[in-house]
């Protein structure tokens, strides 16, 4: 509900309320609600309930491997926008980016990758490489779904739902009670 009403074409946009609905889901651990509610407020910083809010919910999203929000971490640290203008991680945040996506978000963000790099040198960017390498081998799996407070995670059989290769059907249950 929240995308449809601040995304869709042929529905009137209602942004506070599609950001209450968002809010919602994000409440109930659904990430791509934290990636959703994070571009609606990056576009709207009106909305938002803290200053960190947009740039706090993507962090999360891309944890999770959610590789937009990873992109989207980089084209604010790019531009400066929501956050210090900062091409080291601007380029780390497209690393990882290209870790979680696969090949097909590589090819999307690859004209920002050698630009960066092209500004950074090599030096700098294969110790960026080697970071984002590091954080990728400890955040391998994405999923969609997560109980993270308290004991919510007893009222549901399963800890996360994890994205399939290629996000082609529903994914697969992840039955891994938080630690």
């Amino acid at each position: 509900l929240g995308v449809l009403l601040s995304t869709n074409r042929s529905h009137m946009h209602e942004l506070q309320r599609a950001a209450e609905s968002l809010r919602e889901s994000v409440k109930s651990g659904y990430i791509p609600a934290k990636h959703a509610l994070g571009l609606l407020l990056v576009r709207r910083p009106e909305l938002t309930s803290s200053p960190q809010e947009a740039v706090s919910l993507l962090e999360d999203a891309s944890i999770a491997g959610l590789w937009r929000s990873s992109v989207t971490l980089g084209v604010l640290a790019r531009d400066g926008k929501g956050v210090p203008l900062d091409k080291k991680s601007a380029y780390y945040h497209f690393q990882i980016a290209k870790l979680q996506g696969g090949e097909a978000t590589g090819r999307l963000i690859a004209n920002n990758l050698r630009i960066l790099a092209a500004e950074l040198g090599t030096k700098q960017t294969e110790a960026i490489d080697s970071d984002a390498a590091a954080w990728f081998q400890k955040h391998p799996t994405p999923l969609q779904f997560i109980f993270k407070d308290g004991d919510s995670w007893k009222a549901f059989p399963l800890f996360a739902i994890e994205f399939p290769e290629g996000e082609v059907h529903a994914g697969r249950i992840v039955a891994t009670p938080p630690s």
